[in-house]
């Protein structure tokens, strides 16, 4: 799914220059999630990375199975989230101010909060050190029946 979303928003980060680049760690398994729903949140948190990345930017992509879960990150060399955002960018409607130049309704990342909690996922944000911004996603192996 991570390469599906990259294939295809390629495009946009084509042109803007931006280099996005992928690290996968060996033998991540098959998951059983809601392929549309989880491509729905990928494509979302790697779009706003590009949308906030500078021309002749780069996206890092790292997939890591651990013990228990799927990790995913995705680290942009943009602008990073102001502090006070952090705690609010996953709310319905709410975009910070770096955000308030882009197109966008605010919905995005509370409904990829929403996706990724019904998989008993987590997914956060934080700034990256050096600057940018850091998505991360968590996906237990096992991941919970619907309705439960």
């Amino acid at each position: 799914m991570v390469g599906d979303s990259i294939a295809l928003l390629r495009h946009l980060a084509a042109r803007k220059g931006i280099t996005i680049e992928t690290h996968y760690s060996e033998g991540i398994p098959a998951l059983k999630l809601d392929r549309r729903q989880m491509t729905q949140v990928f494509l979302n948190v790697l779009e706003n990375a590009i949308k906030f990345c500078p021309n002749y930017g780069r996206v890092d992509i790292t997939v890591v199975s651990g013990a228990a879960n799927v990790a995913i990150e995705v680290q942009d060399n943009g602008p990073g989230i102001p502090p006070d955002g952090l705690e609010t960018i996953f709310m319905p409607f709410q975009r910070h101010a770096t955000a308030l130049s882009q197109r966008g309704t605010g919905l995005g990342l509370a409904i990829c909060k929403r996706i990724v909690a019904g998989h008993g996922g987590r997914i956060w944000a934080e700034n990256a050190v050096g600057g940018g911004a850091v998505f991360h996603i968590s996906i237990p192996l096992e991941v919970p029946a619907r309705g439960t």
